[in-house]
């Protein structure tokens, strides 16, 4: 479960907060996996950030298929995935 918390504050930002304040510098030391077993985690620290939640993605560089299809179900939902690796969206894009 830590890891799950570590992954979604890893990747979630909430465009409403970055308007008062800058978003502090997260940890650079967490693991750049994000794995179905971190998904209920996410989705529900998604669904505090409300509907102006981001996905920040540049720290994350390997994916299984689950995670694949929850960032295809998120944008649908209207969550941004900034800086999301080409491998990742490409891979998006074919599922």
């Amino acid at each position: 479960m830590a890891r799950s918390l570590q992954t979604a504050e890893m990747l979630l930002r909430d465009l409403e907060d970055r308007k008062d304040r800058p978003q502090a510098p997260l940890n650079r030391q967490t693991d750049p996996r994000v794995r179905a077993e971190d998904l209920p985690e996410v989705a529900r620290q998604l669904e505090a950030c409300g509907p102006r939640a981001v996905l920040q993605m540049d720290e994350v560089t390997l994916v299984d298929v689950d995670v694949v299809r929850f960032l295809n179900r998120c944008e649908t939902q209207g969550v941004r995935l900034v800086n999301c690796s080409p491998y990742i969206l490409e891979w998006m894009n074919r599922e």
